[in-house]
């Protein structure tokens, strides 16, 4: 069973991988010159850090709240990293 202290580590984690994985560290190890070029791989990666941090806001304030669905919290953080290794790639 899921507590509210799994919910409030998992809202941590993604926070922190929003913050990790932003826009200039991973313009840093991916990219040739350092920076990401495409305005487009830019905006996506921005609105899913945006998305990841805010999912990580609620679950870690209201965990009370997203208790009863927490297989939706956790395919919803799924999505958000396969979305991250899709624009990745």
């Amino acid at each position: 069973m899921i507590t509210k202290n799994a919910i409030k580590i998992l809202g941590i984690v993604s926070i922190a991988l929003s913050i990790l994985f932003n826009p200039i560290l991973l313009g840093y190890i991916l990219a040739e010159d350092g920076q990401i070029q495409s305005k487009t791989l830019l905006i996506g990666i921005m609105s899913i850090e945006a998305l990841s941090f805010i999912t990580g806001l609620i679950m870690l304030l209201k965990p009370a709240l997203l208790l009863a669905r927490w297989k939706e919290i956790f395919l919803l953080l799924f999505s958000i990293l396969l979305c991250y290794v899709i624009l990745l790639t």
